[in-house]
């Protein structure tokens, strides 16, 4: 959870899994574990997630856990291998 502005309540979630771990949904269930833990105790009524475009496996836990795409910003984040790429950005409202 990073980027809280708590005049809304919002905040930005994020997640990394090792690619050995990958394929096992063990990201979509923490994920969702996480959320439910978020607005249970911090009473958040906005979250937000980003992506890469190309990342069909960080989009597909996203979706999986209910946020919608919200734009495409072009040209916004430099990746480990100083790649300039496309993020999505998705909400999901309480």
């Amino acid at each position: 959870m990073k980027n809280i502005d708590w005049n809304v309540p919002k905040a930005e979630l994020g997640s990394f899994i090792e690619s050995k771990y990958e394929d096992y949904g063990l990201t979509t269930q923490a994920t969702s574990l996480v959320v439910d833990h978020i607005i249970s105790t911090y009473n958040f009524i906005k979250l937000l997630c980003c992506a890469n475009s190309r990342n069909k496996g960080s989009i597909a836990v996203i979706l999986k856990n209910g946020f919608q795409l919200k734009g495409t910003i072009r040209k916004d984040y430099r990746t480990t291998q100083e790649e300039i790429v496309d993020l999505n950005y998705y909400g999901r409202v309480f």
